[in-house]
């Protein structure tokens, strides 16, 4: 038997059209299989917070008590890190931790106010005079500070015989 032609030419139109259609469907399941995993990601992280849901609910019952408690460590929060830097008052407030713990403040040099996120910082550079155990007992009252304070640096040297003791402190305020 012999082929013309004709058939040769709708034998590769029909080969072509089943590649095609091959390569399609090789396609539109590659498309359908990233979205079925983009889906299934979805699912088990929606699943993963309605369980969080669930267990959060479970150990706050009482959502009254828990939005006191929020709102009581937000206010903690604000009194540790006010809206403003107000360092007149904080500087008013280490020179009465420093009468109270009987420390004599030789210098005090604040530095210029830096911005890092929301926050703003102050460094304050102050230096201290007096003996071991007030220069402690002024570390620790400025620990019970109700403001945030932290020594990013501290030297303590012998002067004219005294202790004194150099402090870079850093307050923060909220932007």
């Amino acid at each position: 038997m012999k082929y013309k032609y004709q058939d040769y030419k709708h034998l590769i139109i029909c080969i072509s059209i089943i590649s095609l259609w091959v390569m399609v469907l090789f396609f539109l399941e590659n498309i359908i299989e990233v979205r079925i995993d983009n889906l299934v990601n979805i699912k088990n992280e929606q699943q993963e917070e309605l369980k969080n849901y669930h267990d959060f609910m479970a150990k706050n019952q009482n959502i009254d008590k828990y939005r006191e408690k929020i709102n009581f460590n937000l206010n903690l929060l604000d009194e540790k890190i006010p809206s403003d830097i107000y360092e007149e008052k904080f500087l008013l407030q280490l020179n009465d931790i420093a009468k109270y713990s009987a420390i004599d403040i030789v210098e005090v040099s604040p530095k210029e106010k830096q911005m890092q996120d929301n926050v703003v910082q102050q460094e304050i550079e102050i230096t201290l005079q007096g003996n071991y155990f007030s220069i402690v007992d002024f570390l620790h009252q400025l620990s019970l500070n109700n403001r945030l304070v932290s020594i990013q640096d501290s030297n303590i040297f012998i002067q004219n015989n005294a202790i004194n003791a150099k402090l870079t402190l850093q307050i923060y305020a909220n932007n």
